[in-house]
Parts: structure tokens; C-alpha cells; sequence
């Protein structure tokens, strides 16, 4: 492998565009195109990770057919695909066919083992029924104001909700066909049918209560369809006076047509059914279509007539408490959306009520949710897989060993090369035995960016950011409160669900529910990791590793707990303990180890939207280093600790992706290099934000009480805005509304004042207005704006040094470089959707062959030409092409060839090593400081009198030439050392080098 490149497909940007620049990709040196997922997902799907069935190709790209065109393209051009798969959930949506079953016919549904349900009965029902959480309001009041209506769709009828729709369940359609009940009228009977008229006998059915079709008022003859219209029944003059109340009452309903009459006992006897088989699947699917597209004129009628009925407004009570009486036959309940934390009873994709988990460990489920991917193998149309958020599994190591064996047999030929997306903890190493080839990059991503930070310009911005903030938490406080935030809000249910399940264990029916709760709490927000891997029998030490930090952090709170919940928490802790440090003493107690499995299964949850989705959001020291998998209270790793996780890189995970951006970082890789250099300029930075703050309090409102923005969001706000500012002035434009959306989204992020559930429409105003305000339309060249591109001139240079400084680093380290796509020119994107924006593919081809003409040319002149026209890009599309172009001409070098740090005299920090194999060489080197060493000239030149040198190994060679540049360098000789590489030439001409012998 020489590099991947990542593609975000969208319905605007499919396969048939990706088709059309496999050229551009081959080109620029990328091997492996490693695509965004494909499989049919919710309509309008940006991303591709809520899908709907993965048995099918997403037409919405181009469907099956341009998908295979582009892996015949690929294909020809040596290119191989590598797609992004999505195992842990699919989307609750009305396209997904698997998920309509379920809400259709509840646990007789054929998908219902595909889903994370909890199905388990109660006094009431024989199941409980799914919590929907979807309503703007209560039941009750969503009925009233005639916000939930009965529809006829072409699958059958359908309950809908403004833009939700969910299916009529089979248990429900005798009554939804009836009509809504009503005591029958007895003075007109409106609408009545006689047996003369449609050959009817008034059955025994008929007088159950279900009643006719008419509402709750009476209507008039002219209400009544024509076609359906009967006589009335012949009544004694006066009987209305003469019939008392509860002879009315007694009077029957009156009788239903023979057709209709024929399918309400059809369905009745259906739905009264536990178990469906395949012929009463195809009889429910037959009259679901007679329902729907009926031929006979009568049926048609009634079906409008009675959809009519029940949607009448206003509505009265009677026809409130029949809507009741219907839902209450659906295997789900609807409810408002505040009680989703508390009340949901089906797994979560992190909280979001939209997406529902899958149960992999069900080998069935595996094989119906991964038939096309191994179909997809066995045609040879993909290389290797991506797989989304592997923690959110049951068992990731057992699932991915299912993985890997189906994938050998499927292609019959190599070891298939897995990535998994997971998140690993600066002390964390990836699980031992999984059959993969490294994650996706993110801890990379974290190391390799420390490396620009100065530790005292970072302990110093740590002293500015509590100044400007006024926060005194430090972030591990922070980072635990906001942990504790999202268990009540988001995942009260969940951890109500994990206590039912731990005192159904035998000896826990005494423990205090509030206990438990309150226990799990504390071991899972002091998890040091995303989760720990306990397998039935197996805990390696890693686990109880974490589970021992775990262990004192509870121990910890429960000394600070009140006296009267001391006692009730010890007794949980207590019975917790052998479960969790001695597992495999547990041979008899099945069930507390596979509880010990599903807690795991929810911590994963819980420390992303604690952590990633809160917490970064409230703490904003340094945002480079708020980043997936990062820790924002941790000091920087050192020069020395990066060359051993390198070393460990590459006996662990020697294909494992290099990102530097992904489609789920917070930044774009070079405005991470831009705030990186605030380490630098700690100093100047306090005197211009202290400014700014001053300068911009006529932008700030004050809404509640309270400033808008507070001081943490308007510092976030800062630092965005310096990240984000664009180089090309054709971007500026547009840079106002990224601005507002990203301080809007941080807001809500942020979970204070003002949340994505529960907006604050005057705070959030306030907000836009303010981000808004610092970039006003009209002119640009106001007082802030003035002072804010004076401290943005001293750092846009270096700061695009830095990013040249890591490219060179990144392609050389162990593993596989990853490209975001678009990032081979600068990239000052933010977080998604802001890095979904559409890329100029045409003008980076074009770009590209310019450069390649022009180095093979003149390079020299080249060279000048990018580094006066830095601002472009052109530059990082050149050290791109080039370094690529050398891996995959040098494979063994990279893969697998040794990583040697070396060391580095002088007083510019400088990060080099040098990767062998055999008699063959390379040697990469970067500065690590890029204040001072820059040219006066406004270009990315080396100052000439950088001192020191690269000192080589015994058995390097002498001559060198700069692959960069072409420049031929020659060691030194040292009395003190090894021969030495001087800075300055290897520095000569860029921020970075790479090197090979010259023989």
C-alpha cells in the first residue's frame, strides 16, 4: 500500500464522479481509495452512516451499476477499494424495511433478533413496547391537536407525524378498519348499511363494539360518499322521545358491507395470532394490499371514509380515547422527546434517537447484515474494510474474527485488510488477537501533532485560558462532570436497564437501585479508556488495568457520597468486585458475566458525548489538541516518547492509517497546525485576545441574565475564527455564515445554556450575532478585525511551515498515510458538515500536472515560484505528489522497513528519522520550532544560519540527496559523533526534507 484517500460520497458527488478522478488519484500516488459507506442509507444522507438495509447499494450514489463501473475503473488503473462499513446500527427510519417489520408485527417479526430491543413483558402487555421518543409534546395533547393521522400508503396504512411515519401494526388494523367506536345513533344511524343493500348479516362481530366508521359526532347525508350511501332505517315517529338513554346505549352498531365485513374477520383473526408463519405472512401482505389498492369501489370507499373518521378535527373525546385504544395496540408507544434519556428501551447509536444498534454476536444477523459486503469480496469489487465505531459492539474481538474468516473465504486468496475505527487512550494499545491491520489513525493524529507544541508556551496558555474563562476546573473535573451530565441526560435509561439486569443476578435482588445506578456511574466515568474488552473466561491485564483505576475513582466518590448512601453503595461494590476482578472464577454465573459484557458495550457511549461532544466544547486551553481521541489536560508528549510510539507503531500495526484528518475531526489538519503555533506566540496571543475581548463588548447581549456568548464560548470563538481564516481571498465570503454555524453548533455542543433538543432561540441569536458581528459585510477594516490580522500575519506563515513540517513526517512514519479529501491543498476546514463541503477536484488535477511538468522541467525555479505563492497551496500538493511518488517506488522501506530515530545537535528542535531495509535508505526530518527560523522574505524559506546537524548511523552513507529539491548534501565529519547532515543545507530550501543516498 502506498496511501488511501478518503472520499465523502453524497447524492450531489457519486460514483460516477468518483470514476471520473480515479485518474487524479492515481497520479497524485494514492493506491487505495477508501470511500465513505455505500449501502443504502435514509434519503438525502450526507454521510452514509444511518442505513436503512445493507443488502442494497445506495441509489441515491448511483446504485450497484456505477459502483461496479468504478471498480473496473479502479481496477485498470491499479487502484484498489477499500469501503466504510457501518456493523453497530442502522437507521429508524421509514426505508428501512427491517425496522418497519418490527414496528409492524413486534417480536414476531422475522428482523426483530437484528435489533438491540428490550422486549421483556410487563403486567400490561405481553411485551413492553418499544419507546419512540418523537413527539413535540405528550400523547394525549399530539392527538388532540389532530398532530398523529391514519394514512393509506402502498404498503398499507401508516400512522404519521409530520414527517415521521410508521407503520399500522397488525394487531391494529381490525380496529383502524372498523372505524373509530362510538355508541351507534339511533334517531338517522348516518351512513348505516342495510343487509339488503350489501348482502350482510349482522354477525356476531359485528356487535363486538368495534363499531362503524363514524366519528363521534353525528355527520349529515351529504357527508356520507355516494357510492356507499344507504337508506336509513324506518323509525316510529317520535321514537327519539319515547327510546330512554340506556335503551340507546344497547342499540348494536349498524351493519357492516359483506366486503368489508369479510376482511375485518380476515384481519381479526391474524391479529390475534403470537406467531405469524410464511402463509399468514403472504395472507397479512395481501390484505395489506387489498387495503391499499383495492379494485372493488366499496372497499375504496370505506377505506377513505374510515381514514376520514379518524382523522376528523376538531377532536372531541371519544375520538381522543379511540387513538388511544389504537396506538395501544402497536408493538410501540410515542412519546414526547424529553423522556427519550429516561424511558428509551432499545440501544442508541450515542444517544441519537434516530439510530438503533445492531446484535452482531447473532450470527445470524451477521450474515443478513454483511451478505453484500461478502458478495462484494467474492467479485473481488472491494480490497479491505473500514469498520465504523467497532466499540459499540457486543464483542468487537469475536466480531471481528467472524469478519476475517468470512472475508478469507469469500476471496479466497489473501489475509483481508481490516482498519478499525477505535479510539485509544495515550495508554492504550489495541487488543491483542484482533485479525486487523490498525485503526484508522486517530492516536497517530494525536502524537504527531503534540510534536509542535512548546511545553511551557502550552502550561502558559493554560494560565491565559483560566484568566479570559474564569474557569477554575481543571479538565480531568471537567472532563468527569460532564461524563456524569450525559449518564442522566442521555443514558438514564440504559443504566436503568444495566441495574434491572444486575439485580436479576442471583444474590443482587436486595441492592438499592439508586445504589447501583449511582456505582455504575463512578466505574464508568473513571474508565481511563473508551471501553475494556472481556471476553467469556478471558480478562487480560489491560482490563484490569482500567477496571482497578475504575475501582479507585469509585472508591473515591463513595467516600464523598452522603452517610445514609454509603452502606447501600458498599453493598453494590461489594457484590460488583469478584465480578469484575474475577471473572473466570465464575464458571456458574453465566449471567454475571455476560452483564459484565453489556456494561462494556455502554461506556464506549458515554465517554464520547461526556467527552468529544461536551466536554471540549466547555474547555478550550488549546483547541488543536480538542480532537477525537485526544486529552486536552495532558501535557504534550516528548520528542523521545513519539520515536518509541513509533517503534511500537510499527511492530503493532505497521498498515494502521496515518490521518491527520478524518471526516470526524474537529479541524482541518492545517488549522490544527495554526493554533499549534499559539504554544509559540503564548505571550502575543494574551495581549491580542485580552484586546479582542475589549474591543467586541458592543457585539456581546446579554439574554436571561447572562452574556451571550459567555467567556468560555466568545474564546472558543477566537481561536476558531484563527483557525478557520481562509488564504484565498475568493473563500472570504462565505467564512461569516462557517463562523456563525460553528459557534451555534459549539452552543449547543457545550450542553449550558442552550442544547440541539432544547434550543434557546434568544441565546442562540445572540450568538450567531455576535460571530457574525466580528466579520461584518459591509467592512472589513474595523478596529478588531485591524488587530486580529496583525496577530494572524505573525503566525499564517509558520503555521503553513508547521503543516509542510508534518506532511514530511506523516508519509514517512510507520503506517499507511491517509489523505481527507481536498486536504492536499491547505485545509482549514472545521468540523462536519463544514468538512463535507464540495472539493475543486478539476483544479487539483490540473494543479498537479503543472507541477509534475514543471519539476521535471526546472525544478529549482519551481521551487521558488510555490514557495512566493505559499498562499495557494501548490507547495503541500508537491511535497504530496512527491512523497508519494516514493513510496511506491520504495515500498520495502516503508512496509517493512526499520524505523531508526536520530539524534539532532543544536538549538532548533528538529524530529528526524530514518526508515531502512537492507542496503536501501531513507531519512526524514522536520523542525519542531518555527518561530525566528523563517526568512525576512515573505516566502516559506529556510533561514541560512540555522547551527546544528542530523547525526547519521555508523552504517548510513555519506552522500545524500534531498528529494525535495534535488540538492546534494554531504555529511560532516564530528570529532564528538557519528558524521553530521548541517540543518541548514538540509533545511535549505523548505521546512522539511527527505533524503536518499546519492549511491
Amino acid at each position: 500500500m502506498t496511501a488511501t484517500y478518503r472520499l465523502q460520497l453524497q447524492p450531489a458527488w457519486g460514483f460516477a464522479a468518483a470514476s471520473r478522478q480515479a485518474g487524479y488519484f492515481q497520479r497524485l500516488g494514492i493506491s487505495h481509495l477508501y470511500a465513505s459507506p455505500v449501502l443504502s442509507a435514509r434519503p438525502g444522507s450526507q454521510h452514509g452512516y444511518d442505513v436503512t438495509d445493507p443488502q442494497t447499494v445506495n441509489p441515491e450514489l448511483g446504485g450497484a451499476n456505477e459502483l461496479q463501473r468504478l471498480t473496473h475503473t479502479l481496477a485498470a488503473l491499479g487502484l484498489g477499494l477499500i469501503l466504510d462499513i457501518v456493523p453497530n446500527h442502522m437507521a429508524t427510519d421509514w426505508a428501512n424495511p427491517y425496522w418497519r417489520e418490527v414496528l409492524e408485527l413486534g417480536p414476531a417479526s422475522l428482523s426483530a433478533s437484528w435489533f438491540d430491543l428490550e422486549w421483556s413483558g410487563d403486567r400490561s402487555h405481553r411485551f413492553s413496547p418499544l419507546v419512540l421518543p418523537v413527539l413535540g409534546q405528550p400523547l394525549r395533547p399530539a392527538l388532540q391537536a389532530g398532530e398523529i393521522q391514519l394514512a393509506a400508503g402502498p404498503e398499507g396504512w401508516e400512522i404519521h407525524y409530520y414527517e415521521h411515519r410508521w407503520p399500522l401494526a397488525l394487531a391494529a388494523y381490525a380496529m383502524a378498519w372498523a372505524g373509530p367506536e362510538r355508541r351507534a345513533q339511533t334517531r338517522s344511524a348516518p351512513g348505516a348499511f342495510t343487509a339488503e343493500s350489501h348482502g350482510s348479516t349482522n354477525t356476531r362481530s359485528q356487535a363486538e363494539g368495534r363499531g362503524f366508521l363514524s366519528g363521534p359526532a353525528p355527520m349529515n347525508e351529504n357527508e356520507i360518499p355516494a357510492s356507499i350511501r344507504v337508506r336509513k332505517p324506518r323509525l316510529r315517529p317520535g321514537i327519539c322521545d319515547i327510546v330512554s338513554p340506556k335503551e340507546k346505549a344497547a342499540v348494536p352498531p349498524p351493519p357492516r358491507p359483506r366486503q368489508v365485513e369479510e376482511l375485518l374477520l380476515a384481519l381479526r383473526r391474524l391479529g390475534r395470532r403470537d406467531a405469524l408463519d410464511e402463509p399468514a405472512r403472504w395472507e397479512f401482505a395481501a390484505l395489506k394490499q387489498r387495503l391499499a389498492a383495492s379494485p372493488d369501489a366499496v372497499l375504496r370507499e370505506w377505506s377513505r371514509f374510515a381514514l376520514a373518521q379518524w382523522n376528523a378535527r376538531p377532536r372531541p373525546p371519544e375520538l381522543v380515547r379511540a387513538w388511544l385504544r389504537l396506538l395501544h395496540l402497536q408493538p410501540y408507544q410515542l412519546w414526547h422527546w424529553r423522556a427519550a434519556g429516561q424511558r428509551v428501551n432499545y440501544r442508541r447509536f450515542f444517544g441519537l434517537n434516530h439510530l438503533i444498534g445492531l446484535r452482531q454476536e447473532r450470527a445470524e444477523v451477521f450474515q443478513a447484515t454483511h451478505a453484500w459486503v461478502l458478495g462484494a469480496a467474492r467479485r473481488k469489487q472491494l480490497w479491505g474494510l473500514r469498520v465504523d465505531h467497532v466499540d459499540g459492539l457486543f464483542d468487537p474481538g469475536e466480531y471481528l474474527d467472524r469478519l476475517a474468516q468470512a472475508l478469507r473465504n469469500a476471496r479466497g486468496d489473501h489475509a483481508p485488510y481490516i482498519v478499525v475505527e477505535k479510539i485509544l487512550a495515550r495508554s492504550e494499545d489495541l487488543p491483542a488477537g484482533w485479525p486487523v491491520a490498525g485503526t484508522t489513525g486517530y492516536e497517530f493524529l494525536n502524537d504527531l501533532n503534540d510534536l509542535w507544541l512548546s511545553r511551557p508556551g502550552w502550561e502558559q496558555l493554560g494560565a491565559i485560558h483560566a484568566r479570559f474563562t474564569r474557569l477554575r476546573q481543571d479538565y480531568a473535573t471537567l472532563a468527569a462532570a460532564r461524563q456524569r451530565d450525559m449518564i442522566a441526560a442521555l443514558f438514564a435509561g440504559e443504566f436503568r436497564r444495566l441495574g434491572r439486569q444486575l439485580r436479576r443476578l442471583p444474590g443482587a435482588e436486595s441492592l438499592n437501585p439508586a445504589a447501583v445506578t449511582a456505582v455504575l456511574t463512578d466505574l464508568t466515568v473513571g474508565l481511563p479508556q473508551y471501553r475494556t474488552y472481556y471476553r467469556s473466561g478471558q480478562a487480560d491485564e489491560a482490563d484490569r488495568r482500567a477496571w482497578q483505576t475504575a475501582w479507585r475513582h469509585a472508591e473515591l466518590e463513595l467516600t464523598r457520597a452522603p452517610a445514609a448512601a454509603q452502606a447501600p453503595r458498599r453493598a453494590v461494590m461489594d457484590f460488583l468486585h469478584p465480578i469484575l476482578f474475577a471473572p473466570s472464577l465464575l464458571p456458574a454465573q453465566r449471567p454475571a458475566r455476560e452483564w459484565l459484557r453489556h456494561w462494556q458495550q455502554w461506556t464506549g457511549p458515554v465517554k464520547a458525548k461526556g467527552l468529544e461532544d461536551t466536554a471540549f466544547y466547555h474547555y478550550a486551553r488549546l483547541l488543536s489538541q480538542n480532537e477525537v481521541g485526544g486529552d486536552p489536560g495532558l501535557p504534550p508528549i516528548s520528542l523521545a516518547a513519539f520515536h518509541d510510539r513509533m517503534r511500537h507503531r510499527l511492530a503493532r500495526m505497521p498498515l494502521g492509517l496515518n490521518a491527520t484528518a478524518t471526516h470526524d475531526t474537529k479541524r482541518g489538519e492545517d488549522a490544527r497546525a495554526r493554533l499549534n503555533l499559539l504554544t509559540e506566540f503564548a505571550s502575543e496571543w494574551q495581549r491580542h485576545v485580552l484586546r479582542w475581548r475589549r474591543l467586541n463588548r458592543g457585539l456581546r447581549r446579554h439574554t436571561r441574565g447572562v452574556p451571550a456568548p459567555g467567556r468560555g464560548l466568545e474564546y472558543w470563538i477566537y481561536q476558531t475564527l484563527l483557525a478557520c481564516w481562509p488564504l484565498d481571498p475568493a473563500e472570504m465570503p462565505g467564512l461569516p455564515a462557517r463562523l456563525s454555524a460553528a459557534a451555534l453548533k459549539a452552543a449547543r455542543e457545550s450542553k449550558r445554556l442552550t442544547r440541539w433538543h432544547s434550543p434557546d432561540p434568544d441565546y442562540e441569536a445572540a450568538v450567531e450575532s455576535f460571530a457574525a458581528g466580528l466579520l461584518p459585510s459591509s467592512a472589513l477594516d474595523t478596529d478588531f478585525l485591524r488587530d486580529f490580522l496583525v496577530f494572524f500575519n505573525l503566525i499564517a506563515r509558520p503555521a503553513a511551515a508547521a503543516s509542510l513540517a508534518q506532511l514530511t513526517l506523516k508519509c514517512a512514519a510507520p503506517g499507511v498515510p491517509d489523505f481527507y479529501q481536498g486536504c492536499e491543498l491547505w485545509d482549514f476546514h472545521l468540523v462536519d458538515p463544514d468538512n463535507r463541503a464540495p472539493v475543486d477536484f478539476d483544479l487539483r488535477a490540473r494543479w498537479l500536472e503543472e507541477i509534475r511538468s514543471a519539476a521535471a522541467t526546472d525544478l529549482a525555479a519551481a521551487l521558488r515560484a510555490w514557495r512566493l505563492d505559499w498562499r495557494s497551496g501548490k507547495l503541500k500538493l508537491y511535497l504530496t505528489w512527491r512523497a508519494l511518488e516514493t513510496r511506491r517506488a520504495w515500498p520495502q522501506l516503508f512496509q517493512p522497513g526499520e524505523y531508526l530515530p536520530l539524534p539532532v545537535s543544536g538549538e532548533l528542535p528538529v524530529c528526524a528519522f530514518a526508515r531502512r531495509h537492507g542496503a536501501h535508505w531513507l531519512i526524514a526530518a522536520a523542525p519542531l520550532r518555527l518561530r525566528g527560523y523563517l526568512s525576512d522574505h515573505d516566502e516559506l524559506c529556510w533561514n541560512a544560519g540555522v547551527a546544528g546537524g542530523i547525526e547519521l548511523p555508523a552504517a548510513a552513507p555519506l552522500r545524500w540527496r534531498n528529494l525535495w529539491t534535488g540538492a546534494e548534501i554531504t555529511a560532516a565529519a564530528s570529532a564528538a559523533s557519528n558524521p553530521v547532515l548541517p540543518l541548514a543545507a538540509v533545511f535549505g530550501a523548505l521546512p522539511g526534507a527527505w533524503l536518499m543516498p546519492l549511491d
